[in-house]
């Protein structure tokens, strides 16, 4: 295929586009195989493993995320010290800067950047965390994402997607991609050929999107078309099938031939490069997800990726392995070394606009600045969302109406996995943590707020019908409830899960008996599973700078001024009511 490294979005001149060619051609097998893996870190600090690691693998990427600046930069540049290559370093910068390091600023996921209606704040989010990885050494963000929310029970895409609608995410996506430009470093798309169709996870299986062509082309499609216009860097292939555009592209494919986009030549050749003039770079997404192995054996897939129309493989499994697997497939004539050149003319371009210049960093004290909590302050402020309001007298909330108000904290059942993995990026730990904040934020300006804890929870009860209370002790005792829920988008579940399942006060079945205000920190779906409720606040996060606006919107000091990006009542009838 013919590679334009003077086009779009390479832009060589004549010089850089001789260095690629002759850099590839005295590289010998062993290092041109570990240029097509990006490699991820532990997180190590000790130089002679860095640069044993180097040595080993010649990976022409890596990831890493979660240590403080200091060591952040520190960790990263010892990898470029020794790299034989330029060396890419991405972060998932999908919210800001706490996307590529611990203490990066979170300016707020896609959904919340489009709740402000205001895409100056996508290309901010895009700004600010370009700009504070690039402070720690990355020069690649594995953003923005482009997926659109068609589906209100995807567990992936719910908070990490700009809306249900192509053309808001269009408009994001490519203020986004501009952001991080202006930021220094390099931008790319995410998830060919679209996630959010399906509502399956595919870290755990198969995801298809389901769309027929013309539907997808107006709406995946257009957004694709949009960022490749925006001059993105690389597009980020997911697990994710699309049916009907592989059979269009091969007619005698049947149905036993279908491959997620990370495998399909018909997707990633025919349509991305084909159809849509994609030039740039593609990556896969994480080779460690079931949505990749489960098709066919990781020996085998390897090299099918990259003869699809891959460039660059996310993450080893065993190095050793899979050296040996490419060698393997490069010896039985499977893959060939004409293949493998063509993918490393793109990496070496990339690596010439983004890996060579990139020695001036900027100072490590921009992380966090002022200007940038400034702008997560404002998003904070203009995104909260009044999503459902059936009840005009409930608010503002006053210690004078409302004193007794009752807190009640629901979660969802979370894997272990996924509790050590919110621990280690910082997050808040769950519904309770956030209700225990804006408990003492309440009692603090004057109510008499409470905690509630389910007797079945805190084995006080041994069955669920001992759980029952009376209704009119209950309306006696509390003027108002609050019922905070924190469900992870990224999971296998975004449900609320109750300690009662068949009548305990944490779900609210009481409206018409106590006010009820319902407040999200994070899905903005969960009109589905509590349809009785009257009002509705979607928060989006649970930073703190989050519940201090919205402590301010619920005591009337400030107003809601947050538009909902996509379809809360989930087309049902019955959550309007």
């Amino acid at each position: 295929m013919n590679i334009d490294l003077k086009g779009r979005p390479f832009y060589l001149n004549d010089e850089q586009i001789e260095w690629v060619r002759s850099t590839i051609s005295m590289m010998t097998l062993h290092e041109k195989i570990g240029q097509l893996f990006i490699d991820h870190s532990g997180g190590e600090l000790d130089e002679d493993y860095i640069k044993e690691r180097c040595h080993k693998t010649c990976a022409g990427g890596l990831r890493y995320m979660n240590l403080e600046k200091e060591d952040m930069r520190r960790h990263n540049l010892l990898y470029k010290k020794y790299s034989k290559y330029p060396l890419l370093i991405a972060a998932n910068i999908e919210a800001g800067g706490n996307g590529a390091l611990k203490g990066g600023t979170k300016v707020g996921e896609e959904i919340k950047i489009a709740a402000t209606g205001d895409s100056s704040y996508a290309y901010q989010m895009g700004y600010i965390g370009a700009v504070e990885a690039k402070a720690v050494g990355c020069n690649w963000a594995f953003a923005p994402i482009g997926d659109i929310s068609m589906n209100w029970r995807n567990p992936i895409v719910s908070t990490r997607t700009w809306s249900d609608k192509a053309d808001v995410v269009k408009e994001m996506t490519c203020e986004c991609i501009r952001g991080i430009h202006d930021g220094g470093i390099a931008a790319t798309v995410k998830h060919f050929p679209g996630d959010g169709v399906d509502e399956r996870d595919h870290h755990f299986s198969f995801s298809v999107n389901s769309l027929s062509c013309d539907e997808w082309n107006d709406s995946f499609g257009e957004v694709y078309k949009a960022a490749i216009n925006a001059d993105v860097d690389a597009v980020m292939a997911g697990h994710i099938m699309l049916p009907s555009w592989q059979k269009e592209l091969n007619p005698q494919m049947n149905e036993d031939d279908l491959m997620p986009a990370s495998l399909s030549r018909e997707l990633l050749t025919g349509l991305l490069r084909e159809k849509l003039g994609f030039n740039g770079l593609i990556v896969t997404d994480a080779t460690h997800m079931a949505g990749f192995s489960s098709r066919m054996s990781r020996k085998k897939a390897l090299a099918t990726a990259i003869n699809a129309g891959c460039d660059m493989l996310l993450f080893f499994h065993v190095p050793d392995e899979d050296f040996m697997y490419m060698q393997e497939a490069v010896a039985e004539g499977i893959l060939s070394v004409e293949r493998i050149d063509e993918a490393l003319l793109r990496i070496f371009a990339f690596k010439v606009k983004w890996a060579c210049s990139d020695d001036q960093l900027p100072p490590l004290d921009i992380i966090g600045c002022e200007r940038h909590l400034q702008i997560r302050k404002e998003v904070a402020d203009k995104s909260i969302t009044l999503a459902k309001h059936k009840e005009d007298d409930i608010m503002p909330i006053s210690p004078e109406k409302h004193r007794r108000v009752m807190i009640m904290p629901v979660h969802t059942h979370e894997g272990e996995f996924f509790k050590l993995v919110s621990a280690s990026l910082g997050a808040v730990s769950g519904a309770r943590a956030t209700a225990e904040k804006i408990k003492a934020k309440l009692n603090a300006e004057g109510f008499d707020a409470e905690l509630f804890i389910s007797p079945l929870a805190s084995g006080t009860k041994s069955s669920q019908y001992e759980y029952k209370s009376s209704i009119e002790e209950f309306k006696n005792k509390y003027d108002l409830v609050l019922t905070v829920a924190e469900c992870s988008s990224f999971n296998v579940t975004q449900r609320l899960s109750w300690d009662a399942p068949k009548g305990g006060f944490e779900i609210p079945w009481y409206v018409y008996d106590v006010p009820v205000i319902f407040i999200s920190f994070a899905s903005p779906f969960h009109l589905a599973d509590v349809p009785q409720v009257k009002t509705m606040i979607n928060c989006y996060d649970s930073q703190d700078v989050t519940i201090d606006c919205l402590i301010d919107k619920l005591l009337g000091r400030s107003e809601f001024r947050g538009i909902s990006p996509v379809d809360v009542f989930c087309g049902l009838p019955d959550t309007r009511l």
